[in-house]
């Protein structure tokens, strides 16, 4: 008699999150990877000389505003939608 083999699919992240959430994901991405360049420029600034680099304080504040705003509103729309969840997970395996 044969055997048997049962092979799981793997669940992935675009079978457990929506549209909207990917969006508000990559969205996040986003926001931190300006956040990042404005760090960039600020220590390019401070190895290049430029010791009072405070020019990058309006630019970091706005860069770290729009990370928070992105960061809550993707975790907003995954409370909300529950798109994440292990009910989310078991429903995308059972496809």
């Amino acid at each position: 008699m044969g055997t048997v083999t049962q092979v799981e699919q793997p669940v992935t992240a675009s079978s457990i999150y929506c549209r909207e959430a990917r969006r508000l994901l990559d969205a996040l991405a986003d926001a931190i990877h300006a956040l990042i360049q404005v760090h960039e420029s600020q220590f390019n600034a401070l190895i290049q000389g430029d010791l009072d680099s405070t020019e990058f304080d309006v630019s970091l504040h706005q860069a770290n505003a729009a990370k928070y705003a992105a960061k809550y509103a993707y975790l907003h729309h995954l409370e909300e939608h529950g798109c994440s969840t292990l009910e989310a997970e078991a429903a995308a395996a059972s496809r």
